[in-house]
């Protein structure tokens, strides 16, 4: 049943993005979707484990989770199920990433319908780090209004319930307003192109490097996420990032070609998601010794959600223009491409999520 839903709903907001036709009653129940998928689900990968970890069993690798573990302890306080706990938590982070969405102005239309495409499945799974990448968005955000200490503060709270939030934080440091794009993917593409090379040459395991990355950036973890490290898999991951980065850089233009202004707030902001997207290509070494490092860029991906959804705002209302659908064609194929991803990364994620809910069994 959930199937049926799940793909009438995708195909009803698909027809409806082509028409460029937005309607708040289908935004507003593609919400309420997502969270009966995301917080009625009885089952993934990580459920038990964090169920565990909330009715008070000892988990080693939550101890030190010091932002989980406090949520955790206000829900049970509430008197609260598990159940209860995961409707509160991934409904208060869906709306504080879809706030961050309605202040810029986005079309709320696409950037719930890219997330219910893809998106929310491994956010599903992945229940801290998806607290996480909720403070993330709203840290960027800030970013983008040089709010340096709002996105700091933001940035701190994601870092409670993960540590990848530490691979962010060197971006507290640049100055967006005067970075030459140009140049920085220059000479980030040089120093990454290097290290690739000397990372394939050495068959992609630098142990020693690897372990302290892994736990620096995922705890108790560094075996398991050293040993799926895959021969040629990366590509898969390069690929869908770079299409990321083609996708962001393309509705950039689009935005500008639409509002004739190239340094209006919403240029601004897709400036700094550019500039955001380049900034985690340096993880592709990364990638080559694990591919759970892939994680890294996937954490920026609402963020991507809400620049596309801006400019998607920048068209014309109803009328489907050339340019519309050339933006269309290129958002519904990174879509696909990420969806493609998921189906290699997390293969039975989308099934647990549909067969495995609170009213639909």
């Amino acid at each position: 049943m959930l199937y049926i839903l799940y793909i009438a709903l995708l195909l009803i907001n698909t027809i409806c993005l082509l028409s460029h036709k937005s309607s708040k009653m289908l935004s507003l129940f593609s919400i309420a979707f997502i969270i009966l998928l995301m917080a009625g689900n009885t089952y993934n990968y990580d459920y038990i484990g964090y169920e565990q970890a909330y009715n008070g069993m000892y988990i080693p690798h939550f101890a030190k989770e010091y932002g989980l573990n406090f949520i955790f302890h206000i829900g049970n306080l509430l008197g609260l199920s598990y159940q209860g706990a995961l409707f509160v938590i991934y409904t208060g982070c869906l709306l504080l990433n879809l706030t961050v969405a309605k202040k810029t102005g986005a079309d709320i239309h696409l950037v719930c319908t890219l997330y219910l495409a893809f998106g929310f499945i491994a956010d599903t799974v992945v229940m801290r780090n998806y607290i996480a990448i909720s403070f993330l968005t709203n840290a960027l955000f800030y970013l983008t209004r040089r709010e340096r200490k709002k996105g700091l503060v933001f940035m701190i709270l994601g870092f409670l319930f993960h540590k990848t939030m530490l691979f962010y934080f060197p971006l507290l440091l640049l100055d967006f307003d005067s970075l030459n794009i140009r140049r920085f993917a220059k000479t980030g593409a040089v120093f990454v192109v290097v290290l690739c090379a000397i990372t394939f040459v050495n068959g992609g395991r630098f142990e020693r490097l690897g372990i302290f990355l892994t736990g620096l950036l995922y705890g108790g973890k560094e075996s398991i996420y050293l040993n799926t490290r895959s021969r040629y898999g990366f590509l898969l991951y390069f690929a869908v990032h770079i299409m990321t980065i083609f996708t962001v850089f393309y509705a950039k233009r689009m935005l500008i070609k639409n509002t004739k202004l190239d340094n209006d707030a919403s240029a601004k902001l897709l400036n700094v998601c550019s500039i955001i997207d380049l900034y985690v290509v340096i993880c592709f070494p990364l990638l080559m010794i694990s591919t759970t490092m892939h994680r890294l860029y996937r954490n920026v991906m609402f963020f991507n959600f809400i620049s596309l959804g801006i400019v998607s705002s920048s068209f014309s209302k109803n009328l489907v223009s050339r340019d519309y659908f050339r933006f269309f064609f290129v958002v519904g194929f990174y879509a696909i491409l990420w969806r493609i991803l998921y189906i290699f990364d997390i293969p039975e994620a989308l099934e647990q999520i549909m067969n495995n809910n609170i009213l639909f069994g």
